[in-house]
């Protein structure tokens, strides 16, 4: 029998295994971007680039073709749907605690992905009000559809 103090061989696996699980998770939520893009992209998964800003250690997955808006949202959102509140949801059901734990963890790991995506409804929003002066003054449709580019969002 073993004392209070020595940890169970099961629970050493788990700790060990953590950050594994973990990366393999932020792995497959970079590809869940790119898999979801690549169906909105005119052209597929030639347009989907992966990569890593070193500096802040921050993988990110990217569409290398504009987009239109809605499709960008949902390749955005996609990964926080499946790796955050999918398990979550399931976790509460369920009664398992490290599937929560998991769950909240990659909801949190979306906090940009979800940022990005209320900062694409505002711009959508903000597009809309655009085209509808643009056609009550000139007449003609200026906008003719809404598309986003994160690299142009950001260099603004």
């Amino acid at each position: 029998m073993s004392s209070s103090n020595e940890s169970s061989p099961l629970l050493q696996l788990h700790i060990m295994a953590l950050p594994i699980l973990m990366f393999v998770g932020i792995v497959v939520h970079e590809l869940i971007h790119g898999l979801t893009w690549a169906c909105y992209a005119k052209s597929g998964w030639k347009s989907i680039s992966f990569g890593v800003m070193w500096k802040l250690l921050t993988p990110y997955c990217h569409c290398d073709e504009p987009m239109h808006i809605p499709g960008y949202m949902m390749g955005a959102m996609m990964p926080c749907i499946v790796l955050g509140v999918i398990p979550a949801i399931a976790a509460l059901f369920i009664g398992s605690l490290p599937m929560l734990a998991w769950g909240i963890f990659f909801i949190a790991a979306a906090a940009g992905d979800i940022w990005m995506t209320w900062l694409c409804c505002l711009l959508s929003d903000w597009m809309k009000v655009c085209k509808s002066l643009h056609n009550l003054f000139h007449n003609r449709n200026f906008l003719n559809g809404e598309y986003f580019n994160s690299r142009r969002l950001l260099s603004l």
